[in-house]
This record gives C-alpha cells, sequence and structure tokens, in this order.
C-alpha cells in the first residue's frame, strides 16, 4: 500500500510544476513520518532538493551553459557584422583616394554628415524594432496576428521614418547647409564631388532605413546569423561595384555612393528572403495589410502602436543628439587650443576606443534581445547579471590587452613624436576605463529590454551623464592645471561612470 502511494504521488508530482513545489516547501515547516502525510511530504521534500541543486535557493536559476551559449550565439555573429562594415569603409577610402584629393575630400565630408544625420534616427528605429519584435516573438507564432501587428507598425514607422530622413537630406542638400556647417564652402574644388555623392545617398536613403529595420526585426527574433550574411553580402557587393564603377566606367564621387546604394538593395532584399525562409513570415500579407490598413494609423491598436513607436523614437533621437553632443564638445575643446598634435592624438585615441567598445556592443544585443523576449523575472535577472559578469570580464581582458600592446598598437597610427607624446597623457583614460564602458555598453542594452520604461529611463540618464560630462571637461580645462585634452578625456570617464551607475540602479530595482 506504501508503495502504491509512493507511486501514485510520483505522477502526481509529475503533474504539478517547479513553482508550485517550490511554494508547498516554502509553508512546510516540518516534514512528517507517518502515514498519508509522510509519502507526500518525502516526495514533495525529494523534489525540493532536486530542484535547489539544479537552480540555486529559492528556485533562482543559476547561470547555465545553455544561457551562455545563447549569449554566445547572438554576440558573436553580432561582433563579425560590425567588425566587416570599418573594413569595407577603408576599402571604399582606399579607391576613392586614387581620384584625387578633392575628391576624397568632398566624399568624406559628405559622408560624415550622411552617417551623422542618419544615425540620429536610425539606432533609436533600431532600438525600438529589436525590443518590440522580442517581446511579442515570446507569446505569438510568426504567423500570428500579434507578430503581424508589430511588424505592420514597424513597417510603417520605417516608412515614416524614411521619407523623415529623405526630406531633411534634400532640404540640407539643395540649400547647402548641410556641407556649409561642416565647413565645405560653395567655391571650395570638393563641394562638387561632395554634392554628387549627397545627392545619389539621398535618392537611396530609403534602403539604408530599410536595411535597419530587417536588422532589428532579426535581432528581436534571437536571429543575428541571417544579418551577418545580409552585410557580407553588402560590403562584398559595395567593394566590387565601387570597384567597377570607380575605375571601369569613372563615374567619380556618384559612382561611388551609386554602389552603395545598389549593394544596399542587395543586402535588404537578401534579408527579406531569410525573414520570410528561415522564419516563416507572410512577408506579402503583412506589406498587403500596411498598405490597406492606412485607415488604422489615426486610431486601432496599429495606430496606438505606431504613436507609441514614434513618441520613444523621439526620445531616443534626444539620447543619440546628447551621445554626439558630449562627442563633438570634447573635439571642440581640443581644437580650440589650435595645436594640431591634440587634435590628432584625440582622433586615435577616440578610434581606439569606439573599435575596442565592438564587443561590447555585440553583449548589449545579446542581452537586450534574450531578455526582452523572457517573460520571466528571474530569468531576465539571470540572463542580466550573467551579461554583466561577461561585460566585466571583456572589460579586464581589453585593459589587460591595451596596457600590453599600447605602445605597438600606436606606434601603428602614428610616427610623430609630438603625437605620441599628447597620446602618453591620456592612455592611462583610455585603458582603465575599458571595464566601466564595457558595462556601460552592455546596461544600454538590458535597459532597451525592459520597452518605454527603460526607452525613457535611458534618456533621462544620458541627459544627466552628457551634463556631468561636459561640464567636468570645460571646469577642468578652465580651472586646473591641464591640457584640454586631458580635460576631455576626463569628462568621457565622467560620462561612462555616470552612465553606468545610473542604469544599473534601474536594472537592480527592477530585478
Amino acid at each position: 500500500r506504501g508503495r502504491w502511494k509512493e507511486e501514485e504521488f510520483f505522477a502526481d508530482r509529475r503533474r504539478t510544476s517547479d513553482d508550485v513545489v517550490l511554494a508547498r516547501m516554502t509553508t512546510m515547516t516540518t516534514v512528517r513520518c507517518r502515514g498519508f502525510t509522510s509519502a507526500r511530504s518525502w516526495i514533495y521534500r525529494r523534489r525540493w532538493l532536486q530542484i535547489r541543486s539544479h537552480h540555486g535557493e529559492g528556485g533562482e536559476k543559476k547561470p547555465s551553459a545553455r544561457v551562455s551559449a545563447d549569449i554566445v550565439a547572438i554576440a558573436l555573429p553580432t561582433t563579425l557584422s560590425l567588425a566587416i562594415e570599418p573594413v569595407a569603409a577603408l576599402i571604399s577610402t582606399a579607391f576613392v583616394g586614387h581620384l584625387g584629393v578633392s575628391e576624397l575630400a568632398g566624399v568624406g565630408v559628405a559622408l560624415t554628415l550622411y552617417n551623422s544625420f542618419t544615425k540620429l534616427f536610425n539606432m533609436p528605429l533600431l532600438a525600438i524594432i529589436t525590443t518590440h519584435m522580442a517581446t511579442v516573438s515570446a507569446t505569438s507564432a510568426p504567423t500570428g496576428d500579434g507578430l503581424r501587428t508589430v511588424l505592420r507598425s514597424s513597417a510603417t514607422l520605417t516608412a515614416v521614418v524614411a521619407l523623415a530622413q529623405t526630406l531633411i537630406l534634400a532640404i540640407l542638400l539643395e540649400t547647402g547647409a548641410g556641407l556649409r556647417a561642416y565647413g565645405l564652402a560653395a567655391d571650395s574644388a570638393a563641394y562638387g564631388s561632395a554634392r554628387a555623392y549627397l545627392a545619389v545617398r539621398v535618392v537611396g536613403n530609403a534602403l539604408g532605413v530599410g536595411f535597419f529595420a530587417a536588422l532589428g526585426v532579426f535581432r528581436g527574433l534571437q536571429d543575428t546569423v541571417s544579418p551577418l550574411a545580409a552585410t557580407i553580402v553588402f560590403t562584398s557587393s559595395s567593394i566590387v561595384l565601387e570597384y567597377v564603377m570607380l575605375f571601369r566606367l569613372s563615374m567619380g564621387a556618384a559612382g561611388a555612393a551609386l554602389a552603395v546604394v545598389a549593394a544596399q538593395c542587395l543586402g535588404l532584399a537578401l534579408q527579406l528572403v531569410l525573414l520570410g525562409r528561415r522564419h516563416e513570415v507572410e512577408l506579402g500579407k503583412v506589406f498587403a495589410e500596411t498598405l490597406d490598413g492606412g485607415e488604422d494609423i489615426g486610431g486601432g491598436q496599429g495606430g496606438r502602436e505606431l504613436r507609441e513607436k514614434l513618441s520613444m523614437c523621439g526620445m531616443l533621437m534626444f539620447r543619440t543628439s546628447l551621445v554626439m553632443l558630449v562627442y563633438s564638445s570634447a573635439t571642440s575643446l581640443i581644437a580650440r587650443s589650435g595645436v594640431p598634435a591634440l587634435s590628432a592624438a584625440h582622433q586615435i585615441a577616440f578610434q581606439l576606443w569606439l573599435a575596442s567598445s565592438l564587443l561590447a556592443d555585440s553583449l548589449a544585443v545579446a542581452a537586450q534581445s534574450l531578455m526582452a523576449k523572457s517573460q520571466d523575472g528571474a530569468a531576465r535577472r539571470q540572463i542580466g547579471s550573467l551579461c554583466l559578469r561577461y561585460a566585466i570580464l571583456l572589460g579586464c581582458v581589453l585593459t589587460a590587452v591595451l596596457h600590453v600592446g599600447m605602445p605597438r598598437i600606436l606606434a601603428g597610427f602614428t610616427s610623430s613624436p609630438d603625437v605620441l607624446e599628447a597620446l602618453s597623457t591620456i592612455t592611462n583614460y583610455v585603458v582603465l576605463s575599458q571595464i566601466v564602458s564595457s558595462v556601460a555598453f552592455v546596461l544600454d542594452g538590458i535597459v532597451y529590454s525592459f520597452g518605454a520604461p527603460g526607452f525613457r529611463h535611458a534618456t533621462l540618464s544620458m541627459f544627466y551623464s552628457a551634463a556631468a560630462s561636459v561640464s567636468t571637461m570645460w571646469a577642468a580645462s578652465r580651472w586646473l592645471p591641464m591640457d584640454p585634452l586631458t580635460a576631455s578625456w576626463i569628462g568621457l570617464v565622467v560620462l561612462m561612470v555616470c552612465r553606468a551607475c545610473s542604469m544599473f540602479h534601474f536594472f537592480a530595482t527592477r530585478m
């Protein structure tokens, strides 16, 4: 009879969740040893011990190999994608440099203007679509109504962003205000090349916006392999087409821009094909419903989704502009010194600092997509904590690598004694800031995973951090005995410390 009762209660346990077992064992102060209660208590007691051994005290899941594998599966392809694009940009610069000095200068100014402006829109668009797609994909099938609703609103948001970008860029191009703002006058020898390059990029601007939007969809679905394939196709085709248009067809700066636009078209087409095949998304139905649902923009679920995303996009645009303000303030403060060696040293250190942040950005993407998809608080805490541990480890590794290899790295950038002397005053800031910078970048992804509350907090955090950073830069350069280069890098370190502290507080209080 005792064995029969035991088997019956084991069968009952197989129909009971771990949470129920933990709840019952929490209220069970003693385990009796007689009769019916003894059998049930002993069975739950044994199962409770098994749960504790696998998940830890209180039922919280320990960092597991599966979660680590998920993080690596997302972060590694993202790192490769982010690393490929700068290589393609260097090759493109080398191609244009063979056309002449004025062509290289014009394309450089036009490209800086275009990238700076579109970043204000594209980065918020990417973050919003990633979080919403990850949240909805956790509860909806690829062909479900919830996912199609998010895709429709995302497509509409992409169209609005593309239209706004194109119109503003066209105005800046037609009036010449954008190129003049970057110091390129109409009578300059490089003005014609800059205007020709920018005109072609403006015409194909919608393709670039669509490329970013599709990237956000894939990241939200925890698929970074497909965007990697699209990035490889985009960069390789861009290099081949640019070589043909510059050296075979002699199309000049306009040909360089046309090669990029055509490559973006190929990359976007591949992304849409992979989205339909690998994730069974009915793109035809989504686009048809988007076109037919124009009357729903003012009201209904689609309208609410669009208005919510536009509001969040505005917040993140403001946040991105604050980041650019801090970076430009540092550059401006150093340039006002009138010492070319300080400006050159800052550019080398800044590019080195940005390059080392690629790995942290990859961890941020993994944290954002995995945490946004998870509906369980313990699992979200586990993913966030594990990503932060990896960020600290990554920061320590980068610190060690830069500390040991900094002399050789700097020698590869310049041989000027004045520039190397200026770099020696800020290398400690670059090296020692790796840990806090890695943590801050990963916390960006963690905070973004909370959706609208996270976006609001990230914007407020950046506002206060930027104010503290810029104030520190100008106060240190004016009232302390230090050069503008050192003052600027102290301000950049303050920016990262304030960001990390503020967003970690948000994560800790939410979890």
